[in-house]
């Protein structure tokens, strides 16, 4: 339980216990309403990159997933794949099949998925 000076007193960030420091630490910010957050949002991006579909990390194969990792990953709500760098990969509805990798400024990959398939 994280309270910093910077957040509210009645806002605070949860942090999972036991991860290692060869995966993502994992937070959860309980004060955020999705249905809310998601209207602030641009929806018509340059690059026609829409909707949040999925997310994966990306670990070398020897890593070994902590309980909470693996409980994130079994409700779906990320997930885990063998990658010969430590990388994020988001993809997204969109207009057309897009992808951008942002390496090597940043291991992140933004991929596109056409709405129709």
């Amino acid at each position: 339980d994280y309270r910093p000076q910077y957040l509210p007193p009645d806002k605070h960030i949860l942090f999972a216990e036991q991860t290692s420091l060869q995966e993502p630490e994992l937070f959860y910010l309980n004060w955020i309403d999705p249905q809310k957050s998601s209207l602030a949002q641009p929806k018509d991006h340059p690059n026609g990159l829409q909707r949040l579909i999925s997310a994966s990390v990306g670990l070398p194969a020897e890593t070994s997933l902590s309980a909470a990792s693996i409980q994130v990953q079994a409700a779906g709500l990320l997930c885990y794949h063998v990658a010969s760098r430590y990388e994020l990969q988001l993809s997204f509805n969109g207009r057309e099949p897009v992808s951008f990798d942002l390496a090597p400024a940043l291991p992140i990959v933004l991929t596109g998925v056409s709405e129709e398939v």
